[in-house]
């Protein structure tokens, strides 16, 4: 097959371009003709029609950009949906952000993000804006996308309760579980007397309103619990276990009870409820003893496949669909069908992972955002306008905090768990958050909440989630790693320590290549490897985090053992990497912490940024890795410039006593005086040992590429860099050495 050169490749192009040009104005010109022609055979009558037509649609076009005309087309029904949207998950996902960063929940951000786009602000402050934009008649569609994504969220609630973990430790869960839903239910049920007369719709049966503020008060949000949990480091602890155990069995149970209570309220009695839930006993029966067991099948064909085929996502998806439409028609809501389709799927953690994975991005970023804003434009702040109004809502927030902090902590202190454990767990089973909103939501459709007492329970569900994070810190004072051992610590303090920090597991390797000349085995030094995750965005968080930090550690430590390195590895969920990796590396008191090169997204600067900000407030010296490839430190190429940063003479040394690297020293001022003084300090304090590699001593007036080049590392003074980034920016580009710069400690252990 013959081949066109790029200059006859070039020719051709060019010439159909301009035959297409040629081509398509010929037949325009051609077809004009007709234009005219068809034209005359009109009567004058019809060409005056056309002609009036045409000038209509020329000044609507005219028009077109006139501010009515886009009110005009927003009021459409697909450009308004996408303008709303657009303005949620924007509003929402900053929100969000903004309360992670404070360290509560995104849940409350997202909720509030609701609240502040509905008649609460948005629409006080912008009505006709607010009329416009999420009109009454644009909330149906808005209403039916968010239930798609409930339907969603609950299927992946489903998925991520382990049934045979439940079991294995529901004994010691069950007492407190079932207290942290009976308690709150019978308070709430009992608050409901004081209230039914006043905040109760028209119509409604006071044994509806009751057992429905019962169920609203026992929930516990499993989602946002798992969150907290894992946030705070507390997945391998006792108290986290049996949190996350309590709040699973309570979820289970609260949505049985919801599942009775809506079918109380849709037909009146629980005698003519009897039908709707022994349909509901037989439809659950059907869905553990007949379809879990066929598809656990199809879990153990594809437990051991990376992706799930367009074939098995369809299969699933019908059946999450049917089985929250069996219990819509039923009577019990089509999200307890879509919980237990989830509860079924296979047990395979593989299977559930990559099939929650492929859902989430949708549902959790999409869909769930716009149930947030439904609700905030359901939650009328101000029909709250009187005080009567004010002492109810802390009457009920009170009842809440009571029955379910105070019932859960007794309960647990019952079961043996010391006082500061049972506070805790008792903070942890507080939490509300989303789930809290669903119900309510199911509440306000079956009309058994007015508006305003749905606006105070929205409000309670806020503040007993925000509430969950000072509270639990005030009660543990939490030390970030409870589990370390103090006197191994203050053993260790005496010696060399090299810290580091590491993303994925291939730079953690090139950071043990690196540290592995800086320690000295005989003096028994130690390196600390520090990897600080931050929270993953998955809807429930509880993954295994053994096998997590087994992923990223296992090659680290297998490589540190090759090389007899003693590695302590440190991994930690936070919601704020930067604060943590400060506070620890500030707590062992490490001699250096090395970390990777990270660019911003506004600039080129390697020590910028976040990196910028977690040097500035450490007090040992840092070292910024620049991995150009890194291999071996067989040849080093050591710049000095500042005679006040001896941490690179310290580290060099150390690489020449250690791995007997070649080392030459680059002497950027002429009239500094290298002597032989430092040489001997830092290259030659173990006077036994004999010289192997000579060191060479370099006069130039400037770094540069073509010394940098023959090196495998260059140490830089960290200051120098900065001076000179905008010239380090051109040659590091096609540089292939390694760069480590250097900012000097207070005090050198030798």
């Amino acid at each position: 097959m013959r081949i066109l050169n790029l200059k006859t490749n070039y020719f051709a192009y060019i010439t159909m371009l301009v035959v297409f040009g040629f081509g398509i104005f010929f037949i325009l010109k051609y077809g004009k003709n007709l234009e005219s022609q068809n034209t005359q055979n009109f009567n004058t009558k019809t060409n005056n029609q056309d002609s009036n037509s045409i000038n209509e649609v020329q000044s609507e076009k005219s028009k077109s950009f006139s501010f009515k005309e886009i009110k005009n087309l927003v009021n459409l029904p697909l450009p308004l949906l996408l303008v709303q949207v657009i303005l949620i998950i924007l509003f929402s996902r900053l929100c969000g952000m903004f309360f992670r960063k404070i360290g509560q929940p995104m849940v409350i951000g997202e909720i509030l993000a609701g609240i502040l786009l509905g008649p609460s602000f948005f629409g006080l402050v912008f009505p006709e804006l607010s009329a416009i934009v999420f009109s009454t008649e644009s909330l149906k569609q808005l209403q039916i996308l968010s239930q798609i994504g409930l339907i969603f969220f609950m299927f992946i609630i489903g998925m991520e309760l382990d049934l045979h973990q439940i079991k294995a430790k529901t004994e010691a869960a069950i007492f407190t579980s079932h207290a942290s839903v009976v308690i709150p239910f019978l308070l709430g049920s009992f608050t409901s007397i004081f209230l039914f007369e006043k905040y109760a719709p028209r119509n409604i049966y006071f044994s509806s309103f009751s057992l429905f503020m019962g169920i609203a008060m026992s929930i516990t949000a499993f989602p946002v619990l798992a969150r907290i949990i894992q946030e705070r480091g507390l997945i391998k602890s006792k108290l986290g276990t049996m949190a996350l155990t309590c709040a699973a069995v309570d979820d289970i149970t609260a949505w049985c009870a919801l599942a009775v209570v809506v079918t109380v309220v849709q037909t009146g009695t629980i005698l003519t409820a009897m039908t709707t839930i022994v349909l509901s006993m037989i439809y659950i029966g059907i869905m553990i003893y007949f379809i879990q067991p066929l598809l656990s099948r199809m879990g153990s064909i594809y437990a051991s496949r990376e992706i799930l085929g367009k074939g098995v996502m369809s299969a699933v998806l019908v059946l999450l669909f049917s089985s929250a439409l069996f219990t819509e028609m039923i009577g019990i809501h089509a999200l307890f069908g879509a919980f237990l389709a989830g509860v079924v799927m296979p047990a395979s953690t593989k299977f559930r992972k990559i099939l929650s994975d492929r859902l989430e991005d949708i549902s959790m970023t999409f869909l769930l955002p716009l149930f947030f804003v439904f609700t905030g434009l359901r939650t009328q702040i101000n029909l709250l306008n009187e005080s009567d109004h004010w002492i109810t809502l802390l009457l009920i927030i009170s009842v809440a905090v009571l029955g379910k902090f105070g019932g859960s902590s007794i309960a647990a202190k019952y079961s043996g768990m010391n006082w500061k454990d049972s506070l805790s767990l008792g903070a942890l089973m507080n939490t509300r958050g989303l789930m809290e909103l669903i119900i309510l939501n199911i509440g306000y459709d079956l009309g058994v909440l007015s508006p305003s007492i749905f606006t105070m329970m929205v409000i309670m569900a806020i503040v007993t989630t925000f509430m969950t994070g000072p509270l639990l810190t005030w009660i543990q004072k939490r030390n970030l790693f409870p589990e370390r051992k103090k006197d191994k610590l203050k053993t260790i303090k005496k010696k060399f320590k090299i810290t580091f920090t590491f993303g994925p597991s291939e730079s953690g390797i090139s950071f043990i290549k690196l540290i592995s000349g800086l320690i000295n085995r005989k003096k028994k030094e130690w390196a600390f490897a520090l990897h600080f995750s931050p929270p993953s965005d998955s809807a429930i968080p509880t993954e295994n985090i053994n096998e997590r930090e087994e992923k990223f550690f296992s090659p680290i430590l297998s490589l540190a053992n090759e090389l007899d390195l003693k590695v302590r590895p440190v991994f930690s969920i936070s919601i704020d990497v930067q604060k943590d990796i400060t506070k620890y590396v500030n707590q062992i008191s490490p001699n250096f912490l090395f970390l990777g090169a990270a660019r911003t997204i506004f600039g080129d600067s390697v020590t910028g940024g976040k990196v910028g900000e977690i040097i500035r407030e450490l007090n040992c010296g840092v070292g910024v890795f620049i991995d150009q490839g890194f291999i071996s430190t067989k040849k080093i190429l050591l710049h000095y410039y500042n005679p006040k940063n001896d941490a690179l003479l310290e580290i060099a040394g150390r690489y020449y006593i250690n791995c007997e690297s070649e080392i030459s020293i680059l002497v950027e001022n002429p009239d500094e005086d290298f002597s032989k003084e430092k040489l001997k300090k830092f290259f030659h304090y173990n006077s036994k040992r004999k010289k192997i590699n000579p060191i060479r001593i370099i006069h130039n007036n400037i770094l540069s590429s073509s010394y940098i080049q023959y090196y495998d590392l260059t140490l830089v003074d960290m200051e120098y860099w900065r001076v000179m980034k905008n010239l380090n920016n051109e040659w590091m580009k096609e540089l292939n050495s390694s760069i480590l710069l250097l900012k000097p400690p207070k005090k050198f252990y030798r």
